[in-house]
Order: structure tokens, then sequence, then C-alpha cells
């Protein structure tokens, strides 16, 4: 946090002469020269003979090193008359302006960082920059605009000469002045980072949900228009999103969306010849990108790959995590502690609370499709909840605690711990709804806490970060510490058994379980990454296989032999088994026979649980008992 102490008298002093001061950019997207963007700055006035202008170190939501001054090229100070002033690089972000009092103009080029080859701490692509000649321009706003240290809070106006065929989204207040040019305006530097911008052509959608409307806009490498696509999935998800909170938190949202073209990828992944060339030459072209999505205020930023295969259609990659997405601006955008609050962007001070900020984020992702109808309630813990549970038990919990990662996660020990967020993360969230939900007798769930603390603190002010698991202890009951104590502060591995037994769960970390018999453990059966193919028949095959068959995910063993519901099918029920046979798909009938097999982390719903359990699951899942 940076030091804000100052004498009451200076504060009156500087008080007029700061409300009129401005960060006043001018940007150049029409004339994009070496794929570079000029940027040009009138400097708000500085009363010190040396100032530093800085570019983000990091920014929040990535729990990652940007160093965006690394993309910033031919940076020049100029006074009055023109004349350079004498700059000096300091580390990856900052630049030291000897005579900064005299200082009166900035101008540089800003690099993109979707091109850049960079080995070391390469940006997150949702929170990265791209730069596309009359095509495309994504904004995030860390890597075209800076600071000068202690002077975050003064307002910034951004004019933007453009292409005419160009528009640009963004949650800032913006207007148009003429085809040409497009004026932003935040109120701080804060809620210029929070306000990414894609500028693109008119694929666009927009939609209300409640009192809440919804703006959608893509630009896809391969020209195909994918906006009426989107729409109908995120206004599904936007709605079940509007049943599980009491109110929408914006009144407007922006969805960006980057679509990178896969399609000859795509072609690759389903050829039978596969071979380990193609391997290397996949890992060459994927090393470094970050598919994904990050959230802001009242905006996100997507990175999605479109291989032109229909099992991994951009709709299918798109619901959880819009919703996941969406869901930050409960946390941590409307609960965070003063490390999010009063970001640093310099010098970042880590949060200790990432069980908060993405674990709870993520389980409430989850829980919002089965509430709002988009999941069965066995889906959701068969394709869910296990999956997690099997990725979050590698992480390493008698090593460090999960507090100890979140606040270390620059480090790079920690870093590579940081996916478990998603996993651990979000199987945490569940069982501290139902230990909630268990110490309250039903009264409160994870939900309403979260809910009630954030309206407590909101976007504008922030939390303690060293007493807020005893202020959320305090919500629900004193012996809600020692949960914290276990799982969050402490290095212990997690009981899952006794954790889910509440609500009628069942959890073995192995089990022998009588589930539908799988026919290609049979035969002989590669992996081509994309491709199960069948290399040969073995003495048992029974399902009606073929030498050469080949099979996608989206008609893998689990989804074959399982109903709509996620339910195994029955003994003797047939099963549909997509095969790709001499290049034409059939639907290959297979009966469905048992068989006693070893499952690790298995879970699964008690058929028979009693009262309180019944009680609790209902509470849980907000039916009616």
């Amino acid at each position: 946090m940076y030091k804000r102490i100052l004498l009451f008298s200076m504060c009156l002093l500087a008080a007029a002469h700061v409300q009129a001061q401005t960060y006043s950019y001018q940007v150049d997207l029409a004339r994009v020269q070496n794929d570079q963007v000029s940027v040009s700055l009138s400097v708000p006035k500085l009363s010190q003979a040396e100032a530093t202008f800085y570019f983000p170190a990091t920014v929040p939501g990535t729990y990652a090193t940007e160093d965006y001054g690394r993309f910033i090229a031919d940076f020049q100070a100029l006074d009055a008359s023109g004349k350079a002033l004498v700059v000096t690089k300091t580390g990856n972000n900052g630049f030291r302006i000897a005579g900064a009092d005299q200082a009166v103009k900035i101008t540089y080029k800003v690099d993109d960082t979707f091109d850049a080859e960079v080995k070391k701490d390469p940006i997150f692509e949702p929170a990265g920059t791209n730069i596309e000649a009359g095509k495309n321009f994504v904004m995030n706003n860390g890597g075209f605009f800076g600071f000068f240290e202690g002077m975050e809070e003064l307002p910034y106006e951004i004019t933007v000469s453009k292409p005419a065929a160009l528009h640009g989204l963004s949650a800032m207040e913006t207007r148009s002045e003429g085809a040409e040019k497009q004026v932003f305006k935040a109120k701080d530097y804060h809620q210029l980072i929070d306000c990414p911008i894609l500028f693109a052509g008119t694929d666009t959608a927009s939609f209300m949900v409640n009192n809440t409307r919804v703006q959608i806009m893509v630009y896809s490498e391969t020209g195909e228009k994918l906006a009426g696509r989107i729409y109908n999935e995120l206004k599904e998800s936007m709605v079940a999103i509007a049943k599980f909170l009491p109110e929408l938190p914006v009144d407007r949202y922006a969805f960006l969306f980057y679509i990178k073209d896969y399609r000859e990828t795509g072609k690759t992944l389903l050829d039978p010849n596969f071979g380990l060339g193609d391997i290397l030459k996949l890992v060459s072209e994927f090393r470094g990108k970050g598919f994904g999505a990050l959230e802001h205020g009242n905006s996100s930023v997507y990175y999605l790959p479109d291989f032109g295969l229909e099992m991994m259609s951009i709709e299918s990659q798109i619901k959880d995590v819009a919703i996941h997405e969406f869901m930050h601006i409960v946390t941590p955008l409307g609960l965070h502690s003063q490390h999010i609050g009063d970001f640093n962007y310099v010098n970042p001070v880590m949060s200790r609370h990432l069980w908060l900020y993405e674990g709870i984020t993520e389980y409430f992702a989850g829980l919002i499709q089965v509430q709002g109808g988009l999941m069965t309630e066995t889906a959701y813990f068969t394709d869910v909840i296990q999956s997690k549970i099997k990725s979050g038990s590698s992480y390493p919990a008698q090593k460090m605690s999960f507090a100890e990662m979140s606040a270390n996660v620059l480090e790079k020990k920690y870093e590579k711990q940081y996916n478990h967020v998603y996993d651990r993360g979000a199987v945490l969230g569940l069982l501290l709804d139902i230990e909630i939900i268990r110490l309250t007798d039903g009264k409160k769930t994870l939900k309403d806490v979260v809910l009630t603390l954030r309206s407590r603190y909101g976007a504008d002010k922030s939390f303690d970060e060293n007493s807020f698991i005893k202020e959320f202890v305090a919500e629900v009951h004193p012996d809600l510490q020692q949960w914290f104590d276990t799982y969050i502060e402490g290095r212990n591995d997690w009981d899952l058994s006794k954790g889910l037994a509440p609500v009628g769960v069942s959890y073995a970390a192995s089990a022998e379980v009588s589930m539908p018999r799988n026919p290609l453990k049979d035969n002989d059966v590669q992996m081509s990454l994309m491709n199960l193919y069948v290399k040969s028949t073995g003495k048992e095959e029974w399902a009606g296989l073929k030498p050469g068959d080949r099979m996608l995910p989206g008609s893998s063993y689990e989804k074959t032999f399982r109903d709509e519901n996620g339910n195994y099918l029955k003994e003797g029920e047939t099963a549909k088994m997509k095969v790709i046979r001499k290049d034409k798909t059939i639907s290959l009938p297979i009966k469905v026979e048992y068989k006693s097999t070893k499952v690790n982390h298995y879970v699964e719903w008690l058929a028979n649980p009693d009262a309180g359990q019944s009680r609790m699951r209902a509470i849980w899942l907000a039916k009616q008992p």
C-alpha cells in the first residue's frame, strides 16, 4: 500500500490543484507502424524535480507477474519547448524523469503482448494486449497507460483515433466524436485498469436480465460471426445467476471475446495418424498460451480457441467460465482486503484469501448451475466435484497451507500450486458451505454469509487482511474457527468423508464399485490426443468394435453409459456409442453389462439419507424440504 500520510495543512493547500489535474492521453490506432501503437500524454503538473512514471508490475485478479513496462519502447519526456528531458529506465516498469517539473508531454510506443516471444513471465492473454491494424485492438490498460507514483487517484481521459469500421466497447464512460474518434473517461487509475477496451467490428449482441443490460463483443480470427451463438449461452447463464443472487449487482456488464483460430489444429487433433511429431508441434504452438478469462467490475475479457470441432465448440467453453467471472463482482471486487482495495502496482502485496476470491467463486459457479437447473445434481458430482477432488488431492497440503500459498503466489515455489484454487479451492468452498449449514442448523449458508459481508464492505471499502477470518467466523459460530485453522491456515489434508456426510454424500479414497463394463478395456486401444482408436480387438471383445474404429471425447465411456441426468444406465439397457468407422459416424448399440471396478476418489449420493441429511441437502441445494 502506498503511504498516504500527509500533513492536514498540505492537503488543504493541494486540494484545488489536484482536483484540476488529469491524465490526458492521445492514442493513435489509425496509423499503426511496425505493429506498434503511438501514445502521448499531456503530463499533470509536477512540483518535484525528479519523478518516476510507472507501468504495473501486476494487476488485480491475475496473481502473476506482468511487468507491462517490458513492452514500452521509445519513451520520451518533453518540456514546453519540445526538448527531451533525461529519462532513466528503472527495473522493468519505471521511467525516472530528471527535470520532471518541466515535463509537459510524454510519448512512447506500445508493443502488444499477444505476439511477444518472452520465456519468463509471459502475460496471460486475457490480461494482455493485441495490436492488429484495421482489425482489432485488445486494450488491457496496464499495457497502454501508466501513472506517476503517488498520483494514481487523478482522473484519466483517453482520446482514441481509430479506423471508422472499429468501435471500442468498455465499461468506462465513453463518447464518440465522429466515426474516427472515441473518448473514454475513468475516475482514477484503479478504474482505468478495471475497464479494458476491445476495439472490433460489428459482431455484437445485447440483452436484458432483470435490470441489467448485458453487452457482447466478439472478435474472431476466423471471421465467423459468433455473437449470436454466444448470446444464447450467456443469457441462460445470466438468468441462472439472477436466480441465485437477491439482485444482480451491476446495471450493465460487457463480455469481451477474442477467439483464436485453431481450425487447422482441430483437423490435426482428429487425424488417426497423429504422432510424436504432431505432439511436439502442438506443444510448441501452445507453449505460453493462456486460454481463459479475467474478471473486472463491469466486464470480463475472454481468450478462447476455435478448433472448429463440435465437441470443443465455443459455446461449450463459455458457461462455467462466464458464470465464474461474473461472480467475481461479489468477491474479490465487492469483498476484499486492503491488498486489493489499495493495490500496489509497483510492489504488489498478495492476499492470504484466495480461498475466498477464487475458491468460493469457482464453487458458486457450479452451485449456480445446479440451483438454476443448468446441471443435474448427479452430473454436478460426477462431472465437477469428483474431478476437482481428484486433481485437488495432489495439493501439497503438508508443505504449505492454502493461506501461505496465496500470500506468496508470486514466488515460483507457490505459483506452481496456483491452479489448485480452482479444484481444491472449490471443494473447500463446498465443505465450508456444508459446515456453515451444520453449525447454524440451516439458518445460514455460505452465500448468506458472503453477501452479508459484501453489503458491509462493497467495492470501495476493504476488510482487514489479518482479522477477516475472525469476522467471518463471528457471522456463523465460534466453532467455525476450527475449520479455518485446519484447512486454510493449517497444513492439513481434508477429511472428505466427514465433511460431505452431513448432506448425505459418501466419499472413499478408493472403492470397488459395480458399474457398466468398459468395452475399450477389452481391446488394444490407443490414444492420439483427441482420438481413441482401436488398434486391434481382443479375444474378449463383446461390444461390436472393429480395428480402425475411432471415438471422440464426446462419445467417451463416461458419457456413453450415463443418461441425461448423469446416472448410469441400468444393466441390460442399450447404450449408444458414437464411432467413426471408415470416415462415417455410426451409433454403435452396446448392451450394458455391469462389472466390479476399482475407482479412486469415489463420491456417491446416499440413496436413503436420514431425515437430517435430507433437510441439510435441501437447504444446500435451495430446494423445498
